[in-house]
């Protein structure tokens, strides 16, 4: 069975991307058949990792998606060999009309019958997103509840606080619980120190092994071994997430 792990939001700076990054490296480091798709043509930073070899696809067309181009991809879905793992990234501009291309045709069912197990990982942010990225999960979890769900944190700006409510104590979440197939955390680390080099390697749009190779100069012996936590941090939470 192929696996598709759709990373969506619909606020920009949400962290799909650096979710998408970090799903395709976790699953290149256990020697998966990997496919990424960067369908985020407004903002194509997934596509930047040339370490992932990821594909940009251009699904928009001015404010809707290009069906015929969505139907390729749903195509290579399908046709696929068994055990492929896709990773997509999605942009927030096309969180509308990808989600109303989804639902109209049944593409997510189409894609079970033809066993295609799908899966959305749902970046929350903290601070100022905090409403927009929880109004997108709870519009995915009611308008496809046959579809499961990896539900992120991303605390870059401190904890997630909806409504003066830990995220994982509110409605949105309690009443949602079974549908949640795991959860993630982006941490907040220290803006100090491992700040600049996450930032750094994600400018340079460097894998985590890219970054803290012995030839990269790029990075101090230091600084490597702060990339090396975040990593191990993350892998280990991808790795009990049974995906």
């Amino acid at each position: 069975m192929s696996q598709v792990h759709i990373v969506i939001q619909v606020k920009g700076g949400a962290g799909k991307s650096f979710i998408s990054a970090s799903l395709a490296q976790y699953f290149a480091g256990v020697e998966k058949d990997l496919i990424c798709i960067d369908a985020d043509s407004g903002n194509p930073t997934f596509s930047g990792y040339k370490g992932l070899n990821v594909n940009p696809v251009d699904i928009q067309d001015g404010h809707n998606i290009n069906q015929r181009a969505f139907d390729q991809i749903v195509e290579k879905f399908i046709e696929a060999e068994a055990e492929t793992v896709f990773v997509m990234d999605t942009g927030g501009s096309t969180f509308m009309p990808l989600c109303a291309y989804l639902k109209e045709a049944d593409v997510l069912q189409l894609l079970r019958d033809n066993g295609v197990e799908v899966m959305f990982h749902v970046p929350v942010a903290s601070g100022g997103a905090v409403r927009d990225t929880a109004n997108g999960l709870n519009a995915l979890l009611e308008n496809f509840t046959e579809t499961p769900v990896v539900l992120w944190q991303n605390e870059l700006e401190g904890p997630v606080v909806l409504n003066g409510t830990p995220l994982l104590e509110s409605a949105l979440y309690t009443s949602n619980v079974t549908r949640f197939h795991a959860l993630g955390t982006v941490r907040r680390w220290s803006k100090d120190t491992f700040g600049p080099d996450i930032q750094e390697m994600l400018d340079k749009r460097l894998t985590y092994k890219e970054a803290c190779a012995k030839d990269n100069k790029a990075f101090s012996i230091m600084s490597k071994q702060r990339l090396r936590t975040v990593w191990a941090d993350l892998e280990a939470q991808i790795s009990k997430m049974n995906l």
